[in-house]
């Protein structure tokens, strides 16, 4: 079995240093916390949220390659997988 390959996800903390300043993530600051170098995040109702412990969003697979360090609000609103609709801002 390939999952059985996979190590089984870890927490980890952003680093301060990608954090902005005012705390406010944009689309840009959001961008690389796509769990390849740094932890996998998320924006949903204007909320960050840390995926890195999930063994269902990962970088680059499934809903990580859809999501990862973009924001999900209208595709998980909508109940939508495409591509399209990952990040989108006009609702």
């Amino acid at each position: 079995d390939e999952d059985d390959d996979e190590p089984e996800p870890v927490h980890q903390d952003v680093p301060p240093e990608h954090i902005p300043e005012s705390g406010v993530f944009t689309a840009e600051t959001l961008l690389p916390l796509d769990g390849k170098d740094l932890p996998l995040c998320m924006g949903v109702c204007g909320k960050v949220v840390n995926c890195s412990s999930s063994g269902s969003i990962r970088h680059g697979q499934g809903y990580g390659k859809l999501w990862a360090g973009r924001d999900a609000t209208y595709s998980l609103a909508t109940l939508s997988l495409n591509p399209d609709d990952a990040a989108r801002q006009d609702f």
